[in-house]
């Protein structure tokens, strides 16, 4: 490995297509919830789209306005972005099928996770020592178990990211 960061699977307009539909006072026809329902902050590559999908879901629970004006206060200063940002994002064509975005969301979701899952065990299996086959075999049956777990939940596990999955900068363009 040359030490440099690797994009990993995503999609920046897929992400910000549903934040626009999220955030978007017209769209009172789409069942926000159901955005919710379907993915997790985690599902979201870029760091201030994961935070502004976190500050969207708290005002739907609280059954408050999803706005770009709410929105920045949300955030606050989790990270920095400018409330601009939230403007810029709400400019963007919203996402029409909603279904087809939120899969490829998780489905790029779990290709990230599947990522570091392999990568923590290739380095494990690296280090096996003194040949014992049991523990080439304990650390086989370990990633087929995480890899099914991954599948299984439809998007995103609890599975932590390696540092390059949890942030993308912000300028950074696929």
């Amino acid at each position: 490995m040359s030490g440099v960061p690797t994009m990993m699977p995503n999609s920046f307009e897929y992400e910000r297509a549903i934040l626009s539909l999220l955030v978007d006072p017209t769209q009172q026809q789409i069942d926000k919830g159901e955005v919710f329902d379907a993915l997790v902050d985690t599902d979201f590559y870029d760091v201030r789209n994961r935070e502004m999908f976190k500050a969207c879901r708290d005002l739907y629970l609280r059954k408050l306005p999803v706005d770009i004006i709410s929105v920045p206060d949300v955030i606050g200063s989790a990270i920095p972005m400018p409330a601009s940002y939230v403007s810029e994002v709400a400019d963007v064509l919203p996402a029409t099928d909603v279904a087809h975005y939120c899969d490829t969301l998780r489905d790029y979701s779990k290709a990230r996770t599947a990522i570091a899952v392999m990568e923590k065990r290739l380095s494990q299996l690296r280090n096996i020592g003194g040949g014992r086959i049991q523990d080439t075999s304990e650390l086989l049956d370990d990633l087929q178990r995480e890899i099914l777990l991954i599948d299984s939940r439809g998007g995103a596990s609890s599975t932590s990211y390696p540092p390059s999955c949890q942030t993308r900068s912000a300028d950074t363009a696929r």
